[in-house]
């Protein structure tokens, strides 16, 4: 009887040990780096913290109740900035435990799934901002098209841009950055409905990232991202889908896309 108790719990040792590794390695395993700074925003965090105080200062009132997300840009601030800004001052004066970023796959198009990054934390000139290892674990129990992924990270600049806003404005909350590969309607509906499950009770942000229109003029931009953007607010996937795939948009001169991070924005 010892004998067989013993047998079964090194089978249960053996079962468990690649989930524990894979948590001891997030929450011991190497820091990004940033890819960007110095060319997105500023590389030295005086000049860092000052730019997002002062976009903070200049921000739009908040005019959202109890938001449980925000879509902002993630183009170099002197860009995007503002805008960023004016996202985050709707939730500016919440506290929040876990921020849950969504990137967009600007580096590997043959990128499917949902990448997570298996590190530690993101360091910015601002310092070093920790993942929600147990939040990562919940995702990755929960989806399975959730995958730890550093490389999809490596040079990803959407989720890096977000990160000096979320560490001004929450200093003491710890990060999920998943770069959303892919704007299958499947896997989005998967990840949607884990996230939802993975979250709930919890104190959590979720931030999209993506920028809109990419290169009309300035008059077929605003007729275009007001359609987009309506797209969104009526969280109906098929019609955002229609709007983001519009076929007439080939006769708008200049235009590459409508929403480059559509898979993060993409109503569950």
């Amino acid at each position: 009887m010892k004998k067989s108790r013993i047998r079964l719990w090194l089978l249960m040792a053996l079962l468990l040990m690649p989930a524990a590794c894979q948590a001891a390695d997030r929450t011991e395993g190497p820091v990004r780096p940033p890819a960007v700074a110095g060319r997105f925003y500023p590389d030295s965090a005086p000049a860092l913290r000052i730019a997002v105080e002062k976009y903070m200062a200049d921000a739009v009132p908040s005019v959202a109740k109890d938001p449980a997300a925000i879509i902002v840009p993630h183009a170099g601030y002197v860009f995007s900035g503002q805008i960023c800004a004016d996202g985050f001052s709707q939730v500016r004066s919440r506290r929040y435990d876990t921020v849950v970023i969504l990137g967009t796959n600007h580096t590997s198009s043959s990128f499917r799934k949902v990448g997570i990054y298996p590190g530690r934390g993101f360091r910015t000139p601002l310092g070093t901002v920790e993942t929600d290892g147990t939040l990562v674990d919940a995702l990755l129990a929960r989806c399975p098209d959730c995958t730890l992924d550093a490389s999809i990270h490596a040079r990803e600049h959407s989720i890096e841009v977000v990160v000096p806003f979320v560490q001004v404005l929450f200093p003491s909350a710890k990060i999920v950055p998943a770069v959303v590969g892919d704007a299958d309607p499947g896997m989005c509906e998967r990840f949607g409905k884990a996230l939802a499950g993975a979250l709930a009770g919890r104190s959590a942000l979720i931030v999209a990232s993506t920028d809109l229109s990419h290169y009309p003029s300035a008059a077929n931009a605003a007729m275009i991202d007001h359609q987009t953007l309506q797209a969104i607010l009526r969280l109906d996937p098929a019609g955002f889908r229609a709007v983001a795939h519009t076929p007439t948009d080939r006769n708008i001169p200049g235009l590459a896309t409508r929403v480059c991070g559509e898979a993060p924005v993409r109503p569950p």
